[in-house]
């Protein structure tokens, strides 16, 4: 019963190092996403929620490497180029992703109906899918 114990009053240290800071990662983002929305004409959704996770993410493994041991300053300006680096990359590579399990869906319809695959018949892919 004593671990126990002793590992809830631990446990808030990690709430205060980890937990607090996404809170206050969550709402800056959210401030600076609905300026750069607003700014863009609603296109920098598309980006925030990559960017914001991959940030939160290089946090998290920040703080467990001084966890660790490794005290070293974080550079937030390189956490911010490489968070933004690889939401971009993120996003294409779901976008990648999507387009590919669309396309497999076409072929496969049209496939089932006896049809041939050509462009023509991707234009109309809705009523394929919908009809398999």
């Amino acid at each position: 019963m004593g671990v126990i114990i002793k590992s809830f009053i631990l446990s808030f240290g990690v709430f205060g190092r980890m937990i607090l800071p996404i809170f206050a990662i969550v709402i800056a983002s959210s401030f600076v996403w609905s300026l750069l929305d607003l700014i863009s004409g609603g296109y920098a959704s598309y980006l925030s929620g990559p960017i914001t996770a991959t940030f939160i993410s290089l946090f998290g493994i920040r703080v467990a490497l001084s966890f660790m041991g490794d005290h070293r300053r974080t550079a937030y300006d390189i956490l911010i180029l490489y968070s933004v680096l690889y939401g971009v990359f993120l996003l294409i590579a779901k976008g990648g992703a999507l387009m590919l399990s669309d396309i497999a869906a076409v072929v496969y319809a049209d496939w089932q109906l006896g049809e041939a695959v050509s462009l023509r018949n991707f234009a109309n892919a809705e009523k394929s899918l919908q009809f398999t």
